[in-house]
């Protein structure tokens, strides 16, 4: 290839640049894969004078799939039972559970002089209260996060 090379495509694979390169062959037209600079992107050149016909093979080798004809997936309903489906959901207030929880075992801790009992308590709550569910059914009864 004695003529100036110039870049036809760019792909980040190398299998895919060398599948091009073959479809370019298969046509008769002489292509290299240049991937001195690999983080760029793997290119394909070929001669000056075979640029158009190339793009040409390139286009017309890497046709376009067509459109799959099938239904989209439904998606859940964030608002609606898992379950059953309904949309009569009671959300549990975490925050004002745990309020309830810290304020009863700090005065039992003021109350008995086992502030860090109390700190140790309240963590062990929080903790609980994180791993609970958040959302319960008011027709089914089941819950989730």
């Amino acid at each position: 290839m004695s003529d100036s090379l110039v870049t036809v495509a760019s792909y980040w694979f190398p299998a895919d640049a060398l599948l091009a390169k073959s479809a370019l062959e298969a046509a008769g037209i002489d292509a290299v894969v240049d991937s001195e600079q690999i983080m760029r992107g793997v290119k394909l050149r070929v001669r000056n004078v075979d640029a158009l016909r190339a793009g040409d093979v390139l286009e017309s080798s890497c046709e376009a799939l067509e459109e799959i004809g099938e239904a989209d997936e439904e998606l859940d309903d964030p608002n609606a039972c898992p379950a059953c489906g309904s949309a009569d959901i009671v959300r549990n207030s975490r925050a004002r559970g745990f309020a309830v929880i810290a304020a009863i075992v700090i005065g039992i801790g003021i109350a008995f002089n086992l502030s860090d009992a109390a700190f140790f308590a309240i963590l062990a709550a929080g903790v609980l209260l994180l791993i609970s569910d958040r959302q319960r059914c008011a027709e089914c009864g089941e819950t989730w996060n």
